[in-house]
């Protein structure tokens, strides 16, 4: 009887599991249908719960563009030169202080001149002696010529004596040596002496080399100065000099007297410079060819070390299909943007052509009107839903 009892037990408590194990299979199926449904599964609403993307946008136009070569250098003055000391000495005076204008042969620097101005007046004295001593030595060569002549003629007429005669020409020899000889060399040599002093008393002054503006000044009252030591420098920016690097592909666009277009972004100008130089070799060491343009500076706006560009125009297009730059994505071999198609992003393989600053030609893959993504390219994907929060300046 113990053991009739016992069996429904059993059968209950395996009932028991098998529905606890049934239950859990068929709740796990409910669970994962309705993930589905929220999902886009079983035809639900499929942007329920998908997340916009913020982006910005731009619109597609016609517009004008022009592909430029553009070439970078540094603007110099047309000529600099230093002030240079010929003597050694001592700085006396400073006649001209920094950034003011001189012109060629203006004194800047005087040094101190020691005994050399009295010297210079001796020698003067001297100098203007013996050139008396040549005057008075060709007027006895005169009365010398004058004496022979008559004690030739009294010897004719038996007045004098052939000594007469001889003494006079000795006389006249001698005049002529003094007069053509002595007197020459001894003028010659007190010239000489007086240009030396000369020369170093004008050395002592330190003149500019040439018209310009003193662009430094490295020398004040007391110190010393060396032969041959630059004190300064003089530069002349009425011209200023920009030299570009120029490839082997666009050498050939320059031609000296050309005019181009130049930009200089510091000074906020844009000028007019002429091709002066274009040379038949490249930079020693480099494949770039150093052109030299000139340009005007008779306002004074472009200062030496100011960055100035070369703008040579390339190509033209007019009412073009364009889009932003930043629109535009090259992923290896693939270039395409993002168009904006009801509130999805849809990827739009393209073909460009020439860049103009931050628009770039569209030959195919868009229309004028047509709405690209230029920002946040990177967290897209063909067909992803994106809301438009703004539009990207023009």
């Amino acid at each position: 009887m113990s053991s009739t009892r016992r069996r429904p037990r059993r059968l209950a408590v395996l009932l028991t599991g098998g529905t606890i194990f049934a239950l859990a299979a068929l709740g796990a199926g409910c669970s994962l249908l309705q993930a589905g449904n929220e999902t886009g599964g079983g035809g639900g609403d499929t942007t329920a719960g998908e997340e916009a993307l913020p982006v910005l946008v731009a619109e597609v136009q016609h517009r004008d563009l022009s592909a430029d070569l553009r070439l970078s250098g540094t603007l110099e003055p047309d000529r600099t030169a230093p002030l240079v000391s010929l003597t050694g000495g001592r700085v006396a005076e400073v006649l001209v202080d920094e950034g003011e204008t001189v012109r060629a042969g203006t004194v800047v620097i005087r040094l101190d001149a020691g005994d050399l101005p009295s010297r210079l007046q001796q020698a003067q004295a001297s100098y203007d002696l013996a050139v008396a001593g040549l005057e008075q030595a060709r007027l006895q060569l005169e009365h010398a010529q004058q004496l022979y002549a008559r004690t030739q003629a009294f010897m004719e007429r038996g007045q004098a004596t052939r000594w007469d005669v001889e003494d006079a020409e000795h006389q006249l020899r001698m005049a002529r040596h003094q007069a053509e000889v002595v007197a020459p060399q001894q003028v010659e040599q007190a010239r000489a002496a007086l240009d030396v002093l000369r020369r170093q008393l004008e050395e002592t002054r330190i003149t500019a080399p040439i018209a310009g503006t003193l662009a430094r000044l490295d020398a004040d009252v007391g110190s010393p100065v060396a032969a041959g030591q630059p004190v300064g420098m003089v530069v002349d920016a009425s011209r200023m000099r920009l030299v570009v690097p120029v490839s082997e592909l666009h050498i050939g666009r320059f031609r000296p007297g050309a005019a181009v277009a130049v930009t200089v972004p510091a000074a906020g100008v844009e000028l007019t410079g002429e091709v002066v130089f274009v040379p038949d070799i490249p930079a020693q060491g480099q494949l770039s060819y150093p052109v030299e343009v000139m340009l005007d500076n008779a306002d004074g706006l472009l200062k030496a070390g100011m960055t100035a560009e070369v703008v040579v125009p390339l190509d033209r297009r007019q009412g073009v299909v364009a889009a932003p730059v930043d629109a535009v994505v090259n992923q290896g071999d693939e270039t395409f943007v993002y168009v904006v198609e009801d509130d999805r992003a849809r990827r739009r393989p393209v073909e460009t052509g020439i860049l103009d600053g931050s628009w770039v030609e569209i030959v195919s893959g868009l229309e004028a009107g047509e709405t690209v993504i230029v920002t946040g390219q990177e967290n897209l994907f063909d067909g992803a839903r994106v809301r438009p929060v703004g539009e990207a300046a023009r």
